[in-house]
C-alpha cells in the first residue's frame, strides 16, 4: 500500500482542506495522500482539474470522491487510478452518464422514526 497515492475529491459544498484530518491519518499509516482542488464551476472543469491533478502523481492511484464528486471520478478514467472510493458518494452504473443517472435517480425522503 506504501506504493499508492490516494487522490481524494471534495464534494460540491466543501473544498480539499476537508480532506485534511484524513490525510494526516493516512500518512501516520505511511501511506501518501493528496487533496486535488476543483474550481466547481461545472462538471467538465471538475473533471478536467481531477486529471490534471492525477497526471502530476506518479505510480498507481487510489481515487476517494466525496458526495457530487462521485460522478466526476466516474468520468476521470487515467490508467494510473487502481481503485474508486465513494464516500457518501453517488456511484453511477459503469454505462450510464452521470448527470442523466442523477436526474433519473428516485428521490428518497426518509420517515421520521416514532
Amino acid at each position: 500500500m506504501k506504493d499508492v497515492t490516494v487522490v481524494m475529491a471534495h464534494g460540491g459544498w466543501a473544498d480539499g482542506s476537508s480532506w485534511a484530518r484524513v490525510i494526516q491519518g493516512l500518512a501516520e499509516h505511511g501511506i501518501r495522500a493528496i487533496a486535488a482542488p476543483l474550481p466547481l464551476t461545472e462538471l467538465a472543469d471538475d473533471v478536467a482539474a481531477l486529471n490534471r491533478t492525477i497526471e502530476r502523481v506518479s505510480g498507481p492511484i487510489v481515487l476517494a470522491a466525496h458526495a457530487y464528486v462521485g460522478a466526476v471520478v466516474g468520468l476521470a478514467r487515467p490508467k494510473t487510478v487502481k481503485a474508486l472510493v465513494y464516500a457518501n458518494s453517488f456511484a453511477p452504473p459503469p454505462t450510464a452518464k452521470p448527470l442523466l443517472s442523477y436526474a433519473s435517480a428516485p428521490i428518497r425522503i426518509p420517515t421520521p422514526r416514532r
